[in-house]
């Protein structure tokens, strides 16, 4: 491109030709260039020149005056605004540049970006501005709201996939029974029967549930495709992938085998998400807290919260690809919940920002979503990652992982895994103040295997101010346990009061019949921890306190 070339373009800013100066906003460059590209008014592309500054002349009218850019913005500017167009415009969209020296400063350039009219509708995700199809009208870029299906109808665009018909489907494919089911439950002003009919809206913005079909000249009503998997009689004839395979393993890894699997789970897509998701309900279980006391009321905890559990599912099922027959998979693992859907993230969606609850809105299905969200069974747009991301941290004080490649999207949600076996809460103050009970009833002295596990629990500072042992058999006919009763109560006594001790700690072996005296004795005046033998050590169990008593 020669420089006479470059004057010819600044003739006159126009419906093909835009003038930037500072480029200050490459973004906006990348908006004109997919408004070119939509081409509404069929000129055949356009031309955005970048390094001239707008001034008027006497009568008011545009000048341009070429200043051109600096060589540090030349870079800048074509790398971020090449990337802007294939990263963010879907389809991606390719511009042809040429970089022209500024006469008479050739260490300024003018930049020359240059797109063709797309075959296709163009879409562009705007930070500020929203994931929108763009049109130029004169010499403005605006979005084309009110033109959009005219612009669809100019590129021959088939509708989108859910707003699309199947080949193969018939008015019978739909399961009526399902149908009025559910539209029955959304109190709509019309019977149910209605809204089978081509053209019914339930709302104004969601495409009819029915379309026609001409054949031979023989008009028939078809299904969508969203209506074949929101209540066909079997959906996955036509959409192989609408279905789950699920699996169960005890540990954290593949390697062990399953503990459970359903290879594959159909049916309508409301009755196959509540499938899975009672499935789920049987395999997350409950997580044991014994380092919580009785009356705190979290000694038992679900492992997911349901609410995030019920959200990734219906993400998994409204968000994925259906045009590929891999199935969601939902794998259940001893401290996580696997859920992967086919089909890679959008192009104008954050990966960085989706983990981190906040990516910019973007439904690859959107008729199905909406109908899904009017049902009730999806959130609001833009909500339902926020809501698992809070759910699952304010549970298990972790958020969800997201692993994304071309063609899959995995969310893991971790389980609560309390604490066990430690008093982390309970780590003795500097200042002392906890104290160890050790009570052997019918066997030696516990002091070994105690020591060998405080340090686990914090309280390897913490003194024994008890150590009872009883090796012998307890006859209670001669008075035995009356007298080994008396001897731990007078024991007790002798300790409970002392200012020094403001928390026991009971490690015990033997009956269960002395430990509510125990108990009895300590927890009205002080915090009693209790603990027991699993597997080599001593583990905490729980807490006696006031609390526990008035409880």
């Amino acid at each position: 491109m020669q420089w006479s070339d470059v004057e010819q373009l600044l003739a006159g800013e126009s419906s093909t030709i835009e003038w930037k100066r500072n480029v200050a906003d490459p973004e906006d460059v990348a908006k004109t260039l997919t408004a070119f590209a939509n081409d509404i008014e069929q000129r055949g592309g356009g031309v955005v020149v970048c390094g001239v500054d707008e001034r008027t002349d006497a009568e008011g009218a545009p000048m341009p005056i070429a200043v051109g850019l600096a060589p540090s913005r030349v870079s800048e500017i074509r790398g971020r605004v090449l990337a802007l167009l294939r990263d963010r415009s879907q389809p991606p969209i390719v511009a042809r540049l040429e970089v022209v020296d500024l006469p008479g400063d050739p260490a300024r350039k003018v930049l020359v970006f240059r797109v063709d009219a797309s075959p296709h509708a163009v879409i562009f995700r705007h930070s500020k501005h929203g994931t929108h199809h763009f049109i130029r009208v004169d010499d403005d870029t605006e979005r084309a709201n009110g033109r959009l299906a005219e612009l669809h109808r100019l590129k021959g665009d088939r509708p989108l996939l859910m707003e699309d018909i199947h080949p193969d489907a018939t008015a019978a494919d739909l399961d009526r029974l399902v149908v009025r089911g559910y539209l029955e439950g959304l109190k709509l002003p019309q019977q149910w029967e209605t809204y089978l009919e081509p053209g019914a809206k339930i709302e104004g913005h969601i495409p009819s549930l029915v379309t026609t079909r001409s054949t031979g000249g023989v008009v028939e009503h078809v299904p969508r495709n969203f209506a074949l998997l929101l209540f066909g009689v079997d959906p996955s004839r036509f959409f192989p992938g609408a279905r789950a395979v699920l699996s169960a393993y005890p540990g954290t890894d593949r390697a062990a085998a399953r503990s459970d699997l359903v290879p594959d789970v159909t049916g309508p897509l409301p009755q196959l998400i509540r499938k899975v998701v009672d499935w789920l309900g049987v395999h997350m279980g409950m997580a044991v807290d014994k380092s919580e006391t009785v009356t705190s009321g979290l000694q038992n905890r679900p492992r997911y919260s349901r609410r995030a559990v019920e959200e990734a599912v219906v993400n998994a099922f409204v968000h994925r690809d259906y045009s590929v027959a891999d199935p969601v998979r939902v794998t259940v693992f001893e401290d996580r919940l696997e859920i992967t859907s086919p089909g890679g993230l959008l192009r104008e969606v954050s990966a960085d920002k989706l983990r981190e609850g906040r990516g910019v809105p973007s439904w690859r299905n959107e008729a199905l979503a909406n109908f899904m969200l009017r049902l009730g069974m999806a959130q609001n747009r833009g909500e339902g990652i926020p809501v698992m991301v809070r759910e699952t941290r304010e549970l298990t004080g972790h958020p969800p992982t997201f692993e994304f490649d071309p063609h899959y999207v995995t969310v893991s949600l971790p389980a609560l895994r309390p604490r066990v076996g430690g008093l982390e809460a309970l780590a003795p103050p500097a200042d002392g103040g906890h104290a160890l009970l050790l009570i052997a009833i019918g066997a030696p002295s516990i002091r070994e295997q105690v020591s060998a596990s405080l340090p686990e629990l914090h309280l390897a500072q913490a003194p024994p101010v008890l150590d009872h042992a009883s090796p012998g058999y307890l006859d209670s006919v001669d008075g035995g346990w009356e007298a080994e009763a008396r001897a731990i109560r007078d024991a007790l006594r002798a300790v409970v009061d002392r200012p020094e001790h403001r928390q026991f700690h009971l490690f015990y072996r033997g009956p269960v019949v002395l430990a509510p005296l125990i108990g009895a004795i300590i927890a009205p005046t002080k915090p009693l921890h209790v603990y027991t033998f699993e597997n080599g050590r001593y583990v905490f169990t729980h807490t006696v306190d006031k609390k526990f008593l008035r409880g």
